[in-house]
């Protein structure tokens, strides 16, 4: 047996002295005193779950000039992250059973840290959607506004992805911005001749967010589904997402972590979608945390070489930003440290809901001897640093949130009982993470 000794144990019913055991890919035992090979000595740091992101754009296959599986990977293990889920918007788009099952291939080559797949629901595939699931799906993805080539759903293709979700028992999850209005707005705002961040936010304000949440409540109501609504950015829909015991709603850590005067500031390398929302707005999201409105954390990683952002005008950028190896060292310091979170509420928010939802608890997102895997991420929970572009393991190393102080730093991944980053490296080869 392998033992990870003097550190302190976080799970969900809160922080404790223990070693950890470790056999194989499992964990043992968790206790005092533990004896066996030592793996790691994590005297005076603080031991979790391996973090488990259900939401990341790792791209690869015909877009693996802008980010692949193992670079990305590399910065999820530095980030404490041991299991990822990806999104199905790619190239090819991941909504067949023969994109879904090239794509486990690939990935499976290059992976290193743990994966599950999310599988596309777009116009016209509804019988695609159980063959996936058959091949490992742990989620269907709907756009409720077209998004780089993924086909969106309009309301009837949404009832009727919702209701095969149903039937087949799988979440059904949407990327709510309304498609007509986005549309609308955008135009309004070209014809105008507004190229700034200022127009993008008005193009998809909150409103626009807003409406595509409700209707999207309405008709997973009407399927009998499990609907899951991304990245919420919309504090208006907050309540309508509390009283709906079939919707979770996901906490996205740029929204938490960037206003929209970081937009104005940064221009297209701080363009999300939805996009970055007002310090008040920000403010309520992190309530929304607390209160359990907001289910779970993610990092919507979606890195990309510079061209995609350095572009004339603001229409033309991508949406999004690597995020995966600062995510929750970010939920550390702007949740524990700053607004008070408990380490307890940490756990649920950085691994274990996210397990449990997509099926996968407690082999991830806890630590249960004989029944987890050993994914460990260990911290040193007050280490004070500062994000550094030259220290991120993307394939582009670059950040909008360079140059932000973090409180609370992951110093070691174990990945299935393996020590996959430890004093700054990364030591895990590609394609020794598994599909889960």
């Amino acid at each position: 047996m392998k033992v990870v000794s003097g550190g302190t144990l976080v799970t969900e019913a809160g922080p404790a002295r223990a070693d950890v055991g470790i056999d194989g890919e499992s964990i043992a035992a968790v206790g005092s005193s533990l004896s066996g090979e030592l793996l790691f000595d994590a005297t005076g740091l603080h031991v979790f779950p391996g973090f488990f992101d259900a939401h990341v754009h790792f791209l690869d296959e015909n877009l693996s000039d802008h980010e692949d599986f193992t670079a990305a990977g590399r910065a999820a293990v530095a980030g404490g992250i041991t299991t990822v889920m990806d999104m199905p918007l790619n190239d090819p788009v991941t909504a067949t059973a023969a994109t879904f099952e090239n794509r486990l291939a690939v990935v499976g080559r290059k992976t290193i840290t743990d994966f599950a797949l999310w599988a596309g629901c777009i116009p016209g595939n509804v019988e695609e959607l159980e063959p996936m699931r058959d091949l490992g799906a742990r989620a269907f993805k709907a756009f409720m506004r077209e998004s780089r080539g993924f086909p969106h759903c309009d309301s009837a293709d949404l009832l009727i992805g919702m209701q095969e979700a149903a039937r087949l028992g799988v979440p059904f999850g949407v990327h709510a911005e309304s498609d007509d209005l986005m549309k609308a707005r955008t135009a309004q705002m070209q014809a105008a001749g507004r190229n700034d961040p200022e127009a993008h936010m008005w193009a998809q304000s909150a409103f626009v967010e807003y409406e595509a949440i409700n209707r999207a409540i309405v008709l997973a109501r009407e399927a009998g589904c499990r609907l899951h609504v991304m990245h919420v950015g919309a504090v208006a829909a907050l309540p309508e997402i509390a009283a709906a015991e079939h919707v979770l709603g996901e906490g996205q850590i740029s929204l938490l972590t960037m206003d929209s005067e970081d937009y104005i500031r940064h221009g297209t390398w701080a363009r999300f979608a939805p996009p970055l929302r007002p310090r008040e707005d920000v403010e309520r999201l992190w309530e929304a945390l607390a209160d359990g409105t907001l289910s779970y954390v993610i990092s919507d990683h979606s890195g990309g070489s510079p061209a995609r952002k350095e572009v004339e005008t603001i229409w033309e950028a991508s949406d999004g930003a690597g995020a995966t190896q600062t995510c929750y060292p970010l939920l550390l310091s702007e949740g524990v440290h700053r607004r008070g979170l408990s380490l307890e509420r940490f756990v649920t928010l950085s691994s274990s809901c996210a397990a449990r939802v997509y099926g996968l608890y407690p082999r991830k997102g806890a630590l249960l001897p004989g029944r987890s895997d050993a994914d460990l991420a260990i911290v040193d929970l007050n280490r004070k640093w500062t994000i550094d572009p030259a220290e991120l393991h993307y394939k582009h190393p670059w950040t909008p949130q360079a140059g932000v102080e973090v409180t609370g730093r992951v110093v070691a991944t174990i990945r299935r009982g393996e020590l996959v980053y430890a004093d700054g490296e990364v030591l895990a080869q590609p394609g020794s993470g598994v599909a889960v």
